[in-house]
């Protein structure tokens, strides 16, 4: 069994200072991520870019994985977070809805190109851990619940359908 890498911040910043040293934090690992890969990551230099000190770094985030998963996690919700909208607009037909939402998705795609192909080489640093599971989980279960509403009633396998659009989608978007 392998090391357990903690993911999670050591806390969520409450205070308007706090939540903006937070977003300093994330900005500067987007950065080091963007220009410098996965493999050239590291705190001390996501602190240096960011223009903090790794001390400040360290309040928030235990170690890179945390803060690459953070930056992770910020995404997939923010992409959800359209997504979800127009799949759950009833004043248009699942086909209008599904092809809305393929279109939003190529085109946040295309909008954070650097970002989402770097995120995607440092899944490597946090794809074995439960928080990364529940993210994805999260994203599947917004498709399910679509499909459960756009096929007809009783279709099974609901799950292994969601997860099909979901790898065909991102597959062709990459």
């Amino acid at each position: 069994m392998g090391r357990r890498t903690a993911v999670r911040p050591r806390k969520e910043p409450r205070q308007e200072r706090s939540r903006h040293m937070n977003e300093t934090i994330l900005e500067g690992a987007a950065r080091v991520l963007i220009r410098e890969g996965p493999a050239a990551f590291t705190t001390n230099r996501v602190a240096e870019v960011a223009g903090v000190s790794v001390g400040s770094l360290y309040q928030y985030y235990p170690n890179k994985e945390a803060v690459l998963f953070r930056l992770h996690e910020r995404e997939v919700q923010a992409t959800w977070a359209t997504l979800g909208g127009i799949l759950s607009d009833a004043s248009r037909t699942p086909r209008q809805r599904f092809e809305a939402a393929v279109r939003a998705f190529f085109e946040a795609e295309a909008e954070e190109l650097l970002l989402r192909t770097a995120l995607q080489r440092a899944e490597l640093y946090f794809d074995d851990t439960p928080e990364y599971r529940e993210v994805e989980s999260q994203a599947v279960g917004g498709v399910r619940e679509f499909l459960r509403e756009a096929l007809p009633a009783g279709t099974r396998e609901l799950d292994f359908k969601a997860r099909l659009v979901q790898t065909v989608v991102s597959s062709v978007a990459e």
